[in-house]
């Protein structure tokens, strides 16, 4: 039984995956030319994740929910991004 305790406890704890940090450093990122490339790895990240989940036992509820906020959390970068580099085509040159 304390195997059973131990592997879920183990599996809630989602905090140390790659994708965590991914996508922070996603969210953290100032520099406009490394922010596609930021996105674009936290999102692979993300996605495989997610196929690694559906093998494993169990629901995995928060961290289930946590990929949905930094889903939701990467088009908003990337929409910012877009925005962003129209600005930059739109403004005259100095």
């Amino acid at each position: 039984m304390s195997r059973n305790v131990s592997y879920f406890a183990v599996m809630e704890d989602f905090q140390k995956e790659d994708w965590i940090s991914l996508y922070q450093a996603a969210l953290t990122e100032l520099e406009q030319g490394k922010m596609s490339e930021r996105i674009e790895a936290a999102h692979s990240a993300i996605v495989a994740r997610m196929e690694k989940i559906c093998t494993l036992p169990g629901l995995h509820p928060e961290e289930r929910r946590a990929i949905e906020d930094a889903l939701h959390g990467l088009r908003s970068l990337k929409r910012e991004e877009a925005r962003f580099a129209v600005t930059l085509t739109e403004s005259p040159s100095s």
